[in-house]
């Protein structure tokens, strides 16, 4: 539905479900809970602003989370950084399985949300994310910020991209954030978006992640010769 018919205890609740101004569950100290008010401090123009993304704050670990879960269909997990423990003969001893937090949406919404995703990619603000090798799908974000608690500073943003890869069937969600970028720069569509593209393009150089999926050709390897080898300093 959209914004203007929810209830402000309806949008509250499944921002919440998405972990919003939630501990997130992170296994390590240091991770904040992001900034969300409930509805009883809510103003009259609140709703239209949180669902553009003022009057809240998350970590990129909520919005990866989240993120994971329209990519997946609609389940939100806890976050994990070791999925096990091997000892020097290479054998487990210990495993840290996935763990369910709740299920945030039903697979259609889900769809659609990618799909939306995709659109933005082909003919919306993250066209600079398009490839011709790959479908990806993705937001933009260019946040003002507020230093002092009395509203947004002039000049100071926050650019960020959210992608997933492929737009279709998800292998991996990546964000890009660049904090104060200068200029024009300020915009996410003109440098958070090109960093996500180079980025997908080294995953499929150097990782297994997009190997199923055709891509560009490459320039041809270059010999080099012994007479243009130099030597090189240890600087460290």
């Amino acid at each position: 539905r959209a914004v203007g018919n929810l209830r402000a205890e309806e949008l509250y609740r499944d921002l919440v479900d998405f972990g919003f101004g939630q501990d997130s569950g992170f296994p390590y100290p240091g991770c904040p809970d992001g900034i969300l008010s409930s509805p009883g401090k809510w103003s009259g123009r609140s709703k239209p602003t949180i669902s553009i993304g003022q009057e809240v704050a998350v970590t990129p670990l909520q919005l990866g989370l989240a993120l994971c879960a329209v990519a997946n269909g609609g389940t939100l997990y806890s976050p994990r950084l070791i999925r096990e423990v091997r000892d020097d003969r290479g054998r487990i001893t210990e495993e840290f399985p996935p763990r369910v937090l709740r299920k945030v949406m039903a697979e259609p919404m889900a769809e659609l949300l990618r799909d939306a995703m995709a659109r933005v990619v082909d003919h919306g603000t993250g066209i600079g994310a398009k490839d011709n090798w790959i479908s990806c799908g993705g937001k933009t974000g260019t946040a003002q910020k507020s230093r002092d608690g009395r509203g947004y500073t002039a000049g100071a943003y926050i650019a960020t991209f959210t992608g997933i890869v492929p737009a279709k069937d998800p292998n991996l969600v990546i964000i890009t954030i660049l904090d104060e970028p200068e200029g024009v720069m300020h915009y996410a569509s003109l440098s958070a978006v090109p960093l996500f593209k180079e980025i997908v393009r080294d995953i499929r150089r150097e990782t297994g992640y997009l190997t199923a999926v055709a891509g560009p050709r490459t320039a041809p390897m270059q010999v080099v010769k012994e007479s243009n080898l130099v030597t090189v300093p240890d600087v460290l």
